[in-house]
């Protein structure tokens, strides 16, 4: 399979349109609006992870260009694997020196994925897969901050090329420990598709988490009841939501409905089911 370390460029002024940002030359400032607008119109979510894995068997690995069509024309976007590959794939069709990383978090290792951009001689931490809701500066010899509408930011360093990622405003302030060894494209695209095997995460679960109207929404299929939760710097409430949530999900995070109906369908076995799932 073909490598695509870059977008085609009509692909990335549409992923541009979608986040609502303009082109330009790389800066610390533009990767900061970005790393703002991602989250509001792209999800993390599981549902697309779950429908073109184990649904529709295919092999479980989406390009890019697919990633960023499908988030476009569907309003799916992914977990950390996809989600980062799809924006570091971005950024070097902007100009940007990226590379990306596998970290750790928690008990899991090699669990968890990022970017390294450089710019002007500086290196800087940019996760859309987490997501992390800032850009980080990273300096080996002293702890570095930035500040967010939702938790404010730290990269300590832990070690030689190793730092730990914290963050305010949450039960677990550490997000994870980010190894700085940058992984070739076709050794990162091997693990993504690994992660859809027997040890991989989130097939099992409807997760779906977004920033909408300056709040983080999440909803989590494993948690009864079955709720909408939203969180801004320690603010929280809860909308509960009805036993078939797919339409009101759909609705709530501008998702295609036939595919969460599809995902959901998969993790429910009492659902109806018209179409041969």
């Amino acid at each position: 399979m073909t490598v695509e370390a870059h977008l085609p460029n009509d692909i990335a002024a549409d992923a541009l349109a979608h986040l609502g940002l303009a082109a330009g030359p790389p800066t610390v400032e533009r990767l900061t609006a970005l790393v703002a607008a991602y989250p509001r119109r792209v999800p993390w979510e599981t549902a697309s992870r779950i429908v073109y894995g184990p649904v529709d068997g295919r092999t479980p690995f989406r390009s890019p260009t697919r990633f960023w069509r499908d988030a476009i024309d569907l309003g799916t976007g992914g977990t950390c694997f996809e989600s980062n590959r799809a924006v570091a794939a971005l950024l070097a069709t902007l100009g940007y020196d990226v590379t990306l990383t596998i970290n750790d978090m928690d008990e899991h290792a090699a669990c968890h994925t990022a970017m390294i951009a450089r710019i002007d001689g500086e290196r800087w931490l940019a996760d859309l897969g987490l997501p992390v809701h800032a850009v980080l500066r990273l300096d080996p010899d002293a702890e570095t901050t930035a500040e967010s509408p939702f938790h404010d930011y730290a990269a300590r360093p832990a070690g030689p090329r190793r730092f730990d990622i914290m963050r305010t405003h949450h039960p677990r302030p550490r997000c994870f420990t980010l190894h700085d060894d940058p992984v070739a494209l076709p050794d990162y695209d091997e693990a993504t598709r690994a992660d859809y095997g027997p040890g991989g995460l989130f097939l099992d679960q409807l997760i779906i988490t977004k920033v909408i109207d300056g709040r983080s929404w999440r909803y989590r299929g494993d948690e009864q009841p079955a709720t909408l939760e939203w969180f801004a710097r320690g603010n929280t409430g809860v909308r509960c939501v009805p036993a078939d949530p797919v339409p009101t999900l759909g609705r709530h995070f501008a998702m295609d409905g036939d595919l969460l109906e599809r995902a959901w369908r998969h993790l429910d076995p009492s659902t109806p089911d018209s179409d041969g799932f």
